[in-house]
């Protein structure tokens, strides 16, 4: 308990002073940019969300989250300041970021979806060499060993864990942000040039990019400062769910296959820069259109991830849409086959340009 207490105290002292340096920035920016009345608002937002994090819990977090996006830019909307919404989110964002990296040190035990994540990558992983590859069935002995350490794992699971809202939280901020963005379009007034369009299909094309190359060498290589990623996805997730048993079994473990709900607010922190920059060489239109496929793409992600390891025989995963690209993925979770092939989740671009695309595991 003193353990749990020091850990959250640490981490809001932490989110206090970088919560500090948030508002200088943003009252610097909101009066060069778009004015005090935009900086009013962003404070009074990003204060209740931060707040709310530090001295409740992560589902307060999610809740004020979700109200605050709402609010803001309902707000935003009526003071013609839209494009400047996202910097309500810094202090939150930087108090998760702590609680993240910090944990391994300080202890946290937060019993939020994202704390359990921590608890799962402690189990050892199973040796690889032990798994069935290719195309051959497994032996009775490697699907006792997979049986055994899946039930290892799915275990761990915490009791208090909501798959509902794991799934929800994620998917209606995801969903505001770009309701958001197409009513700022729509209302700007005048109609998108060519130039502008062509901003939503090049950010969809960097993210089928970003997320092969993030895949193919954060997700399956230990990195230092970021193994826990590793641990979560190849000690984790391809130990539980591998090519000849790719389906969840209840929907708590939702866990193993979804991000940390957490993340999408985390990936809007790092679309806004981005975005600014494109506000700054281009337009309000375009960087609204890079925001707004920006976050469409991290929820196909989610969603298209989720939909593979469905029960094959469900409503989605009979579609042929899904069936397709699970075939895709199935071979991906082949132990032999995983640190090589189909790295890209969504559509395979890159994986045909990097010539890393395996269309089943008994190929080649």
């Amino acid at each position: 308990m003193a353990r749990f207490f020091g850990a959250r105290i640490s981490c809001f002292f932490g989110a206090a002073f970088f919560g500090a340096a948030f508002f200088g920035a943003a009252a610097f920016f909101g009066a060069a940019f778009f004015g005090a009345a935009f900086f009013g608002a962003a404070a009074f937002f990003g204060a209740a969300v931060f707040l709310g994090a530090a001295f409740f819990s992560t589902e307060a977090f999610f809740a004020g989250a979700f109200f605050a996006a709402a609010a803001f830019f309902a707000g935003a909307f009526a003071l013609g300041f839209a494009f400047a919404a996202p910097f309500a989110f810094v202090p939150a964002i930087v108090f998760f970021a702590l609680d993240f990296f910090a944990r391994p040190f300080l202890g946290a035990a937060f019993l939020a979806m994202g704390g359990s994540i921590a608890r799962l990558s402690e189990t050892p992983p199973l040796s690889f060499e032990s798994m069935s590859a290719g195309d051959r069935e497994p032996t009775p002995k490697e699907r006792e060993a997979h049986e055994r350490r899946r039930h290892e794992i799915v275990e761990r699971i915490p009791r208090s864990y909501r798959p509902w809202v794991h799934l929800a939280v994620p998917s209606i901020f995801g969903i505001a942000v770009c309701a958001g963005s197409v009513v700022a379009l729509l209302t700007a007034g005048r109609a998108l040039t060519a130039l502008e369009w062509l901003t939503f299909p090049l950010t969809l094309v960097g993210g089928l990019g970003l997320e092969w190359r993030l895949h193919k060498t954060v997700l399956h290589r230990r990195r230092r400062g970021l193994a826990i990623l590793y641990e979560r996805h190849e000690l984790t997730h391809h130990v539980v769910y591998t090519h000849d048993d790719m389906a969840m079994r209840s929907r708590s473990e939702m866990l193993l296959i979804l991000l940390p709900p957490y993340a999408i607010v985390v990936a809007f922190g790092g679309v806004v820069p981005l975005a600014l920059l494109v506000f700054a060489l281009s337009s309000a239109q375009a960087a609204l259109l890079f925001v707004t496929a920006s976050m469409m793409f991290f929820l196909s992600y989610e969603w298209l991830h989720l939909a593979y390891h469905l029960p094959a025989d469900s409503v989605i995963g009979r579609t042929w849409l899904v069936r397709t690209l699970r075939e895709l993925h199935r071979s991906h979770h082949d132990p032999a086959l995983m640190k090589r092939w189909n790295f890209n989740v969504t559509i395979p671009l890159f994986d045909w340009l990097h010539g890393t695309l395996k269309t089943s595991s008994a190929d080649g």
